[in-house]
């Protein structure tokens, strides 16, 4: 029995993905830590796959920051909040072209106060609206992603550590490189199995065949003469 690599293994090394040379079964491919501001090439292709942008603004008495993550290049990211680890990542999962995680706004105003109004007091004011937003704290947890090859599919995960600001860390990324199986936010081992294939059977050579023919006929001619003698 010959082990060989899966038909969907196959086409995804053709598309061009990074593959380990001979393997014969998929694997998780993974990225050291990375700000991901670049963005992030998850198979090693040379394109990347990932981005997060941040952007900042501000005035005298008012700052906005937002941080999205964009699926490049044709990938998508899952939509709303962080996934947990063992969060299955596949056809169910909700994606999105991009994903809004942080948006933090703060602002001062002023009012009239003390006695008869003729003092000015502030009160300041912000908000947290972002999908991964949890108040002031810092927030780490699973962005899943998944890249296309035609009909198919390749779904994986980002470990990202995000401020309320919108300041993301991006500590490592993961990819089932079968199409369309499934892999669990943290899993870092493959769940897809090699195919075994039966041995084809063999087709004689032409010069075999020609081999056999020649045979044939001599054995049908010795039969013919002892035909005629008898």
């Amino acid at each position: 029995m010959k082990v060989l690599p899966s038909k969907l293994l196959l086409s995804l090394a053709t598309a061009g993905f990074a593959l380990a040379s001979g393997a014969a079964h998929a694997e998780i491919i993974r990225t050291g830590d990375s700000s991901g501001y670049w963005g992030i090439d998850v198979d090693a292709n040379g394109t990347s796959d990932l981005q997060f942008n941040q952007y900042s603004s501000s005035g005298w008495y008012w700052s906005d920051y937002d941080l999205y993550a964009v699926g490049l290049n044709g990938a998508v990211v899952s939509a709303g909040g962080p996934l947990a680890f063992g969060n299955a990542i596949d056809a169910n999962t909700l994606f999105a072209s991009s994903n809004h995680m942080a948006d933090y706004a703060s602002w001062t105003t002023f009012y009239s106060c003390g006695y008869r109004g003729n003092s000015t007091c502030s009160r300041s004011h912000s908000t947290f609206t972002g999908t991964w937003n949890n108040g002031s704290n810092a927030v780490t947890g699973y962005l899943g992603f998944a890249l296309s090859n035609g009909d198919d599919k390749f779904y994986g995960w980002a470990n990202v550590t995000m401020n309320y600001w919108g300041s993301a860390y991006v500590h490592g990324t993961a990819m089932e490189t079968c199409a369309n199986v499934a892999i669990t936010a943290g899993q870092t081992t493959t769940s897809c199995a090699p195919v075994v294939v039966p041995p084809a059977e063999e087709v004689p050579e032409p010069a075999s065949l020609a081999l056999l023919a020649a045979g044939a006929i001599g054995i049908g001619a010795m039969r013919r003469r002892r035909a005629v003698k008898g």
